[in-house]
């Protein structure tokens, strides 16, 4: 059906300009070009199609014409986008575990400091616990209270490591809020109690100032505000002078 019939006759005019400028390209630089351009058959179906444009010339190097081969190379076409398509799946995949193992190893980071201390708290209350019970004058009320303090910090410490055995929690780069009530005076105290003895080793005076605070009941994470308070007296201790003063 299309033997003895021009280019023209056969192809959409925008696909039939793409081959005439392949083919001038190729009589210029006198060597075969090749393109992929979507061809529409007789029976309306598309195909992929990869033409070869091959400029001819005689023996005295004159132009004589142009050989143009095409070839059905849908198959192969379809291969290389799937091909594609899972490179890129991979490169996503990978990039989202490299994503998660760096969560992990931040979250791990984070919480191998913060465990450090009410470490120090409880080891520095036993310590001075255990001095205190040698001494045949000691009170029982300070040794009460130190002991108070040893549980606050356990507790604390108990929650920093409930978030890190909840492996979902670090996969997914966050650790969702909690929604409790809890009283600002004793959240204070608690976190007094695991400060305070970094203060002694350091002769640093720690004050709270809490007597211009109008509300005490409030809902929120304490777990978290508890956290974030720790770590700020912490950074303050850590870098105030011996006999400084920290005031929260």
């Amino acid at each position: 059906e299309i033997v003895g019939k021009r280019a023209l006759e056969i192809m959409p005019y925008d696909i039939y300009q793409v081959h005439l400028l392949t083919q001038h390209q190729a009589i210029l630089d006198r060597q075969p070009h090749k393109i992929e351009t979507r061809m529409r058959f007789a029976d309306g179906h598309e195909e992929t199609v990869e033409s070869v444009h091959t400029p001819l010339f005689d023996d005295n190097g004159v132009y004589s014409g142009i050989l143009s081969v095409s070839r059905d190379v849908s198959a192969r076409v379809e291969a290389e986008c799937n091909l594609r398509q899972t490179q890129e799946e991979l490169q996503k995949a990978v990039l989202e575990a490299n994503h998660a193992n760096e969560s992990k190893s931040a979250f791990l980071a984070r919480m191998s400091h913060e465990i450090r201390t009410p470490m120090n708290a409880i080891l520095g209350m036993t310590s001075i616990a255990k001095r205190k019970m040698h001494d045949n004058h000691f009170q029982v009320d300070e040794i009460k209270a130190h002991i108070e303090q040893i549980e606050n910090s356990s507790k604390h410490l108990l929650g920093l490591i409930s978030d890190i055995l909840d492996i979902s929690k670090i996969e997914a780069g966050k650790i969702e809020l909690s929604d409790d009530f809890f009283r600002l005076d004793s959240l204070v105290s608690d976190v007094a109690s695991i400060i305070r003895p970094r203060c002694i080793e350091k002769n640093i005076m720690f004050e709270i100032r809490q007597d211009d605070l109008d509300n005490y009941a409030f809902r929120s994470d304490a777990l978290r505000l508890r956290q974030v308070l720790i770590n700020l007296l912490g950074n303050a201790v850590k870098f105030t002078g011996f006999a400084g003063t920290v005031t929260l």
